[in-house]
């Protein structure tokens, strides 16, 4: 696995044949033509939703295996899975859960097979996997231009399996494959490539309810310095129900310096906005820590978008201290290779590992060791 830009022409022949755009073209007729109902009116479920209405394409309804009534959200029937077999027989299923997701997935499956559903599912890989993509991510109708540029971090990753990620990675954005994962359990602290110690100064940008945190202190055993957590949402903050012993939470998102930015929430993914319809307060990890003892040791972060700014606001703490990084680099195209540039202009010594998380765009993570 040699030459990143013979792989890349391979993958751009099967790109401008245009089938995979053919297969979805295929199945949008199918659903214009036939009446279905979307198997999880969640937050993937509410994506495609929105995203069939657009091509003119309405679901009849949304089935949920515990609730009935009315979607909150669309205002569409809510049925439990018996209905498909009564008031509902024929329809199609769309399935609006991802194969990562494999609890939900997996019950979803044993549901229909319990009930002894005979008609067609729309896998997630037919019709989720393209459709979150597209509608997720900026540039989405056109991302060759990002993609050729990703042999810029070709030569910076450490070991095949890196590489056979981002080839991964390639293939899902211009062919819409469902992408190999690790599981998912494993996201931020890679065995193999996180070693944690007994004085680990954990910073956590983007910490939402403390999932991240609490796998770091069940890896830790509970020892280590402290936990800094970074969470502009006050809600997300009081959900938090982790000993506060040795952990401080700082209501404020991370940027490249301390000022007031807003936040849109009109995205699947939250994005920075200058017209955005939230204001939150934000700071950089090297003013926060300019004049504290605890001396970051890993930094992750997963803030939507805005890792690359939070990285040049980390500059100073990056080329001083090396701290171990996780970062996530799928928010924008262009994070595959800005983010990576960056860090190696501040320290050239880190060795870059890429690893992902899910069968579908999101979840890719660039340690930088």
């Amino acid at each position: 696995m040699d030459n990143f830009y013979e792989e890349l022409a391979q993958i751009k022949q099967e790109y401008a044949k245009g089938e995979h755009r053919k297969k979805l073209d295929f199945l949008l007729n199918t659903l214009r033509s036939q009446p279905f109902v979307i198997y999880g009116s969640g937050h993937l479920g509410q994506i495609i939703y929105q995203y069939l209405l657009k091509q003119g394409i309405k679901a009849e309804a949304f089935c949920d295996t515990f609730r009935s009534g009315i979607d909150k959200t669309t205002g569409v029937p809510l049925i439990v899975p018996e209905a498909l077999n009564a008031s509902y027989t024929n329809r199609i299923v769309v399935m609006g859960t991802s194969n990562y997701n494999a609890y939900y997935y997996d019950q979803i499956c044993a549901r229909l097979k319990e009930i002894g559903f005979q008609g067609t599912v729309v896998t997630p890989e037919q019709l989720l996997l393209p459709v979150y993509f597209l509608e997720a991510i900026q540039d989405a109708d056109n991302p060759l231009p990002h993609v050729e540029r990703y042999g810029e971090m070709w030569n910076f990753l450490a070991d095949d399996t890196s590489k056979r990620v981002l080839l991964d990675r390639i293939r899902h954005l211009l062919l819409w494959e469902a992408m190999p994962h690790e599981p998912y359990a494993n996201q931020y602290f890679e065995p193999g490539i996180i070693h944690l110690t007994e004085s680990e100064v954990f910073v956590d940008c983007g910490f939402y309810t403390g999932d991240t945190a609490e796998t770091f202190i069940r890896q830790t055993k509970g020892r280590y310095q402290h936990i800094y957590g970074f969470e502009p949402d006050s809600i997300n903050i009081e959900k938090c129900n982790l000993d506060r012993d040795k952990i401080s939470l700082i209501q404020q998102g991370v940027w490249s310096e301390e000022t007031i930015l807003r936040f849109t929430t009109s995205t699947s993914f939250g994005t920075m906005s200058a017209v955005g319809d939230i204001e939150i307060p934000v700071t950089s990890l090297d003013s926060f820590f300019v004049n504290k003892q605890d001396i970051p040791t890993f930094i992750k972060m997963d803030i939507e978008g805005s890792e690359k700014q939070a990285l040049l606001g980390a500059a100073h703490i990056i080329k001083k201290h090396k701290p171990k990084l996780a970062l996530c680099v799928y928010h924008k195209l262009e994070d595959l290779y800005e983010l990576p540039r960056i860090i190696k202009d501040l320290r050239p010594d880190y060795q870059f590992y890429l690893r992902h998380y899910s069968d579908c765009y999101v979840e890719t993570v660039l340690y930088a060791i």
